[in-house]
């Protein structure tokens, strides 16, 4: 606009000075919306998609009885947290949208580059949680910021991140081309406040990564799960059959994540809760000779009253 307009170009003397004086008058203006840097859109521009976090972003907060009728789906205080599981539940990779912890305040000197892992809800509709990313990684002004993001192929996508429901949008059309559903490592590099460069190698986290065989059998769970309503209980149970060696509780939490939407205190608890749960080494182990004994009285007094 100052090159096209006023004639003025980035080694004029006085371009810094304009830039600010247009931008100011630009954020008075109400027929355009700021959107960081030196973006401007029209107000009806912004996806009506980008205001709000997607119904499968939402967790599952349904009551589920066991077959006597009672609730088996405890949730405990995290003092009530048995083995590493108040340090897992701290993770970047334990937290999600609508489930982290509050953020902290924006690093001066935010990291350039980032280690992002994606994950299966996110991967169906184009979003990632900035719960994963340093404070400030993104510009933290204004609400709502269009970023640039060069993908791999040498495209551009336009994305959009916001600040208050704590998502990055626009990203599906490249998150397609990824045969992986979830646990793909890739990378972002900030090269302007508005513009970022994507790089993605085929690496993998180990302890989220789902083969598309075990994707189909969870699936095949969920729907048993919807249609019987069973208790998150039953389905953490069974996952943790399938692992006659034990899992990580961020294997558990991202299989369980497939099947139902479920916080991961939630799993947590259940882990802590039960007798027929255990930490061996580093890992977690389902002992079926212990499904009897039932929850572990012990931790009564940390239960949350609901």
């Amino acid at each position: 606009m100052l090159e096209d307009i006023f004639e003025v170009s980035p080694g004029d003397p006085t371009f810094d000075g304009d830039l600010k004086t247009v931008i100011e008058r630009l954020r008075e203006d109400e027929r355009v919306v700021w959107v960081g840097t030196d973006r401007f859109v029209p107000a009806e521009a912004i996806p009506e998609y980008v205001f709000s976090v997607p119904e499968n972003l939402h967790f599952n907060e349904s009551v589920y009885l066991g077959p006597e009728g009672n609730e088996v789906d405890i949730l405990l205080e995290d003092e009530g947290l048995t083995g590493t599981l108040r340090q897992d539940i701290m993770s970047p990779l334990a937290q999600d949208v609508l489930d982290e912890e509050p953020p902290a305040e924006p690093s001066p000197e935010p990291p350039v580059t980032v280690r992002c892992v994606l994950k299966f809800h996110h991967k169906e509709i184009g979003t990632f949680p900035l719960c994963q990313l340093p404070p400030g990684y993104f510009a933290t002004e204004p609400k709502i910021c269009q970023i640039e993001v060069e993908l791999p192929s040498g495209q551009v996508a336009q994305a959009w991140v916001n600040n208050e429901t704590r998502l990055v949008y626009g990203l599906l059309d490249w998150y397609n081309t990824v045969p992986i559903d979830t646990g793909a490592v890739f990378y972002l590099a900030r090269k302007a406040w508005d513009r970022y460069a994507l790089t993605w190698g085929e690496e993998t986290e180990p302890a989220m990564f789902v083969s598309r065989n075990r994707v189909n059998d969870l699936l095949e769970l969920r729907a048993r799960a919807e249609a019987e309503e069973l208790p998150n209980f039953e389905i953490l149970r069974t996952i943790m059959e399938h692992y006659r060696k034990g899992i990580e509780f961020i294997t558990a939490l991202t299989e369980v994540s497939i099947v139902r939407r479920v916080r991961r205190r939630v799993v947590a608890s259940l882990l802590s809760g039960y007798h027929c749960f255990y930490m061996r080494g580093n890992v977690w182990v389902f002992d079926a000779r212990r499904l009897s004994q039932g929850f572990d009285k012990s931790r009564r007094k940390y239960m949350v009253q609901k």
